[in-house]
């Protein structure tokens, strides 16, 4: 009957230090969700819309391809998708 008590005691103390340490892990967030919440903070409202927003191809070209032609980039509008809206 010792022997039983004894078995039980430890099996639950060894299971308190399992939960204890997973608590432990759980509770600090990964260093990486730390630095996405960090440049977060850092962007402004139109930079985080910049990056949400998905152009076309057609948006920012010159020329529109068709299947004998070559679609051109104009450089001007690819500057002020970039630097002028944020887009991303």
């Amino acid at each position: 009957m010792r022997i039983l008590t004894l078995s039980v005691l430890l099996l639950l103390q060894a299971s308190s230090v399992v939960a204890q340490r997973t608590t432990a892990r759980r509770a600090a967030p990964p260093p990486r969700l730390d630095r996405i919440d960090s440049l977060l903070q850092r962007m402004t409202l139109e930079e985080k819309a910049g990056e949400m927003t998905q152009l076309t191809i057609q948006a920012v070209g010159r020329r529109h391809g068709t299947a004998d032609e070559s679609m051109l980039m104009d450089s001007a509008k690819v500057d002020d998708a970039i630097l002028g809206h944020h887009i991303g």
